[in-house]
């Protein structure tokens, strides 16, 4: 998970519920609702102010120093956040979320009035905890979870970084570290870079524990928190692995050569070395034993693996694989975009939205051919494993006229499809225009 050395990113998954009557052959992206949350409003300056107040007297001055700048960067840093454009509230899915942390911290009302959680519209399997209470969890982290009590424990994690000030904490002994204060003052380089890596792992196991006994104490099931180190261990692959039919983007007009399709993908190799040493965080296969240890003797009599409700945990998720395939797009990874779009179109084959989304990646790929800059936007398949390497495979076989037909007649069966629609029909004139003038003029 991404760490910054101001928000710690700990937790693992979040998950929510979305609009009930969502129409995803004709999928509309998430919007914020209502009027902005004080976290929006209030300046900077004003929240550094009243953070700096926090800071005692009685702390060393070096650490107080810290503390000061701590305070300062990192509510700028949260509020460039807060203000980017990718901050969810009041949504379905941050409602969903909100639920099952009111479910989680049923017996802590005081805990909970202390937190405020948003959705982050990013592809990241991340969730992060703020020194002041916000917790962000990504739309990736809620497209891969596999049950609502999952969500809970990755909330259980990010409480806890909270509640014991681990952001703040680490800040400081960072800095010790950085600069070779106290008990540092001796070590190399290497061995303040080891020292720091090692404080963070602490941290993070603690978060792991002690979010653990704030999980145990809720109505939620102890069997479904070792999932999410499944979760975290294959945070890198799609929500499912299904082969990719070699025929979904052909035609009677269009045939790929055998050649562009693999025979055999590349397996799925999960990663579990013990080796953490250069990690912040501990390796998964470190935290699953440590937690599997503590849940051994634990009875799941009376919990529940789903206490918002199943049927909206399985809303938001998909939701939250619907914003992905928009997002993969908006971050240019349209091989990503075109497998998680197919995945998503074995249930919703009628999904304008999907489709649009897979016209979108192929404009962007033979626009990135055309111009010279095909490396900034695909991967090398050698570098993928599973069904999705099939992909991947396809067009780095492909050659720009045939990679220019494909967009073509892709847009243009979906023009015909949708008339009306001014964006297909853009990229479609476009694209037709570009491939005439670079290939077929002479």
């Amino acid at each position: 998970m991404v760490k910054s050395k101001f928000l710690i990113g700990a937790g693992i998954l979040f998950l929510s519920i979305v609009s009930y009557g969502q129409d995803f052959n004709n999928y509309i992206p998430l919007k914020s609702f209502g009027s902005l949350p004080e976290d929006f409003t209030i300046l900077s300056s004003k929240k550094y102010e009243h953070d700096k107040q926090s800071i005692s007297k009685s702390d060393k001055l070096r650490d107080r120093k810290a503390k000061d700048e701590f305070y300062l960067e990192s509510n700028y840093i949260i509020d460039d956040i807060l203000l980017s454009g990718k901050v969810l509230f009041n949504d379905p899915v941050s409602s969903y979320v909100n639920k099952v942390a009111d479910k989680l911290l049923a017996g802590s009302p005081d805990i909970r009035d202390k937190i405020r959680i948003y959705t982050l519209k990013s592809t990241a399997v991340n969730a992060f905890a703020t020194n002041n209470g916000i917790i962000f969890v990504n739309l990736g982290l809620i497209a891969q979870l596999k049950d609502e009590a999952q969500l809970a424990y990755i909330l259980s994690h990010e409480l806890t970084h909270f509640t014991r000030k681990h952001v703040i904490t680490e800040y400081v002994e960072k800095q010790n570290i950085k600069k070779g204060r106290g008990a540092y003052r001796d070590l190399s380089l290497e061995e303040r870079y080891i020292a720091k890596n090692n404080y963070s792992k602490e941290l993070e196991s603690e978060a792991d524990l002690f979010g653990l006994n704030i999980y145990l104490k809720s109505d939620y099931n102890p069997k479904s928190v070792m999932g999410v180190f499944d979760v975290l261990q294959f945070a890198y692959l799609p929500f499912e692995d299904e082969i990719f039919d070699k025929g979904f983007l052909e035609n009677s007009d269009l045939i790929f050569p055998e050649s562009y399709f693999l025979k055999e993908t590349a397996p799925i190799k999960p990663d579990e070395d013990d080796d953490d040493s250069k990690s912040t965080h501990p390796s998964t296969k470190k935290r699953r034993i440590a937690i599997g240890e503590k849940l051994v003797n634990i009875s799941d009599e009376g919990k529940s693996t789903y206490l918002v409700g199943e049927e909206e945990f399985i809303k938001i998720r998909k939701i939250a694989r619907y914003e992905m395939a928009r997002l993969y797009v908006l971050n240019r990874k349209y091989e990503q975009a075109i497998y998680h779009s197919y995945l998503l179109m074995k249930k919703d084959p009628e999904s304008k939205y999907l489709k649009t989304v897979i016209g979108q990646a192929l404009y962007g790929l033979s626009k990135y051919y055309n111009h010279g800059e095909y490396s900034e936007v695909h991967t090398s398949f050698g570098d993928i494993e599973g069904q999705s390497q099939q992909v991947y495979h396809l067009f780095e076989k492909i050659d720009k006229p045939e990679l220019n037909v494909l967009a073509v007649q892709y847009l243009w069966s979906l023009r015909k499809e949708y008339p009306n629609d001014e964006q297909i029909d853009l990229m479609l004139k476009d694209i037709f225009k570009e491939m005439v003038y670079k290939y077929f003029s002479e």
